[in-house]
């Protein structure tokens, strides 16, 4: 949840507290948990990507699946491998299976030999649940512009940077 630390202060004694502001729908649950020991994780708050950019890539997306009659996944994925964010990593012959399981989309680009060993370069995509603004803007974007090649129009100009602005994933 999203709040802010108001006070910090030591006792005479050298504790260490903090105050800080919780919204009140959470009363309940720290009067339940009042003198018990917490997991506590505290970090710099970012704001959560916009739902409504993700909501208007799948519905491209879901769109441009019926117009072309493929699955919807394996359309996202096609729209992964065209605009999304990858990474190479180099791996032994018996661990390929693995790391295409671990990834939306992994490319085998062949056998490489480094320092004498045999290895399978990988091109591993990430899914865009992981992406930051930038990145999620070039993937809406290319998605946008093939949902255009198809006659599908589902946004403005003007809506889809209005939900990028709101991604905010930093």
């Amino acid at each position: 949840m999203k709040s802010k630390i108001t006070k910090l202060y030591r006792d005479l004694e050298g504790k260490c507290y903090a105050v800080i502001d919780i919204a009140c729908d959470y009363m309940d649950t720290l009067k339940a948990l009042k003198d018990k020991d917490v997991d506590v994780d505290i970090k710099k708050y970012s704001e959560r990507r916009s739902l409504d950019a993700n909501a208007a890539l799948w519905k491209l997306l879901d769109m441009m699946s019926a117009k072309v009659g493929k699955n919807k996944d394996a359309l996202y994925l096609e729209m992964l491998a065209d605009y999304g964010v990858f990474t190479h990593i180099i791996v032994k012959k018996n661990a390929v299976e693995k790391f295409k399981q671990e990834y939306k989309l992994c490319k085998e680009l062949g056998e490489v030999n480094i320092n004498g060993k045999k290895g399978i370069q990988l091109q591993c995509y990430f899914g865009s649940s992981t992406y930051n603004k930038e990145e999620f803007s070039k993937l809406l974007n290319g998605v946008v512009e093939e949902a255009k090649l198809l006659g599908i129009y589902l946004i403005s100009e003007q809506e889809k940077e209005l939900l990028l602005s709101k991604w905010g994933k930093k």
